[in-house]
């Protein structure tokens, strides 16, 4: 009976350790996958949010230019500037494009293409294309803020990835010494059972 007793002890902490190696490893998981949300994170900050804000303010800058150029006199070279400006402006655009567009980013961007579009159509009315230049500058600040408030979004989530793995950190830290002590425990049943054997057996004796 005694030995019955000791056995079943000695499985309940058996179990007991398995859970904890079981849950110890199961939050090394998730530790794995919130530093690939991190990095994901990361990479979308930069890629999706910095280099538009990059693309945008460039795009400014050409438009701005080729503006300034509608009031020189009329010449070869003065078209081939405007035309060069144009030709820059459309592959920031594409370029803008391939990046992670949200939903509201998704409306302001394809406004921005089509007044870009009128932008560059030749006018009779120089009303029209001013007009057009306002709408242009309208859609590049709302995209400017979108960039703002997105990559914002992605730091305060990144920052809550991270409080949540040093948590974890801690908790995994709280497994292994749970671990340790079951283990311990164990060991020191395994030695009990063994010295009950040796004094239960009278041909040791």
């Amino acid at each position: 009976m005694r030995t019955l007793s000791s056995l079943t002890q000695k499985t309940r902490f058996g179990l007991g350790l398995a859970i904890l190696i079981i849950c110890l490893l199961l939050n090394n998981i998730i530790n794995q996958q919130n530093f690939k949300d991190i990095e994901r994170s990361a990479m979308s900050i930069y890629e999706d949010r910095l280099l538009p804000s990059q693309y945008i303010f460039e795009i400014r800058e050409y438009i701005f230019k080729g503006q300034l150029l509608q009031a020189a006199p009329d010449s070869d070279e003065k078209d081939k500037k405007i035309a060069a400006y144009q030709a820059a402006v459309m592959v920031l655009v594409e370029k803008y494009e391939q990046t992670l567009l949200t939903k509201k980013e998704k409306i302001d961007f394809t406004s921005l293409k089509s007044n870009l579009h009128h932008y560059f159509a030749k006018h009779d009315k120089a009303s029209v294309q001013q007009a057009s230049y306002e709408n242009i500058l309208e859609d590049l600040n709302s995209l400017l803020y979108i960039q703002s408030g997105e990559g914002n979004h992605l730091k305060t989530s990144m920052v809550s990835i991270a409080h949540h793995s040093i948590l974890r950190s801690y908790l995994e830290l709280c497994l292994l010494m749970g671990i340790s002590a079951f283990a311990l425990a164990v060991a020191g049943f395994s030695n009990r059972f063994l010295k009950a054997e040796f004094y239960q057996r009278p041909s040791l004796n």
